[in-house]
């Protein structure tokens, strides 16, 4: 709805089952970590990628996870979807501090392994952008019976299980692994997992999009075929000096983790499309002085106040229904 598509789940699940009863094949492509994306909404795109998994598919497009840029809707109207007009450590944050680069890339990586999980369980092979380092280095997942396979129908479930309350930023970090946890029992039943994040393989992976290489996790999860489950679970996240912000230190310059980010001037026609879209009132001219002069000066708050770093340690069991 958000992304204004016009088009109903129940609909595109009906699209595909006629393509496939007269043999047309799909090529699909898949936005990760929307920022107004809950951990809902990304559990119920994996219930509905695995749902149509032998619908034709034959081709799916895993992005990088929603770039927010000037020729976006959402890069032009950021209040609209709740995104800050400041950065965090070289990428979007929410206005909130919910959600930023970290838990898009754990979607984004999570997301990935998901669909390395789902290769041997279509009818027909389907393409995607396999990354063979993740199995050799981020993560170590050994099913309990491979030849278990569970269809599953859409519900609904409160992913917010780890109550941390350290800061905004990391009482949303905690919870992120849940949707992938929960929904490869679901499909495929008990399992052990070990899946690691760290910037040594993460930056070579992903690169710095997400961020400088700020994020340490280790996830030790088991769960058995009946929802049996125990979880170990390490964080640390440092909101360290970003080496890719070029600007001068304070007092004179701007370095900092928070940089102030105006689209709304630029010239080029996708950049005015969009902007014309998302704020008609804004003309040609895009913010005002007296805006930007506002946002400097909440860049320069936000530098002074705000540190979302932590460490956490995690370790509980519990029992999940069907």
């Amino acid at each position: 709805d958000d992304m204004a598509k016009g088009v109903t789940v129940a609909e595109m699940e009906q699209n595909f089952r006629d393509g496939k009863e007269v043999g047309i094949f799909a090529a699909t492509n898949w936005i990760v970590g929307f920022p107004s994306e809950r951990l809902q909404d990304f559990s119920e795109s994996m219930t509905f990628l695995w749902r149509m998994r032998n619908m034709n598919i034959n081709s799916i497009g895993a992005g990088v996870g929603m770039a927010v840029g000037p020729e976006t809707i959402v890069g032009q109207n950021t209040e609209k979807f709740n995104v800050s007009a400041q950065k965090y450590q070289g990428h979007w944050i929410t206005k909130d501090l919910t959600m930023g680069g970290t838990h898009v890339m754990t979607r984004v990586k999570t997301f990935a392994i998901f669909l390395d999980l789902m290769r041997e369980c279509t009818e027909l092979e389907f393409g995607y952008p396999i990354r063979e380092s993740l199995a050799r280095e981020h993560y170590v997942i050994k099913l309990d019976d491979p030849k278990t396979i569970h269809e599953v129908e859409y519900e609904q479930f409160d992913f917010n299980i780890i109550k941390t309350n350290l800061n905004p930023f990391a009482d949303t970090l905690v919870n992120e692994m849940w949707p992938f946890f929960r929904m490869l029992w679901r499909i495929r039943g008990g399992y052990s997992a070990l899946i690691k994040f760290n910037p040594e393989i993460d930056l070579k992976e992903f690169g710095s999009q997400f961020g400088p290489g700020m994020y340490n996790a280790v996830f030790d999860f088991k769960i058995d075929e009946a929802g049996n489950w125990k979880a170990d679970f390490d964080y640390k996240f440092e909101q360290v000096d970003n080496p890719y912000d070029d600007r001068e230190r304070p007092p004179h310059g701007r370095k900092g983790p928070f940089y102030a980010q105006d689209y709304s001037r630029m010239k080029s026609n996708t950049a005015a499309r969009a902007r014309k879209l998302a704020k008609p009132h804004w003309g040609d001219e895009g913010r005002s002085g007296e805006d930007f002069t506002q946002l400097l000066e909440e860049e320069r708050i936000l530098n002074a106040t705000i540190d979302l770093s932590f460490s956490h340690h995690y370790v509980n069991a519990g029992k999940w229904e069907r």
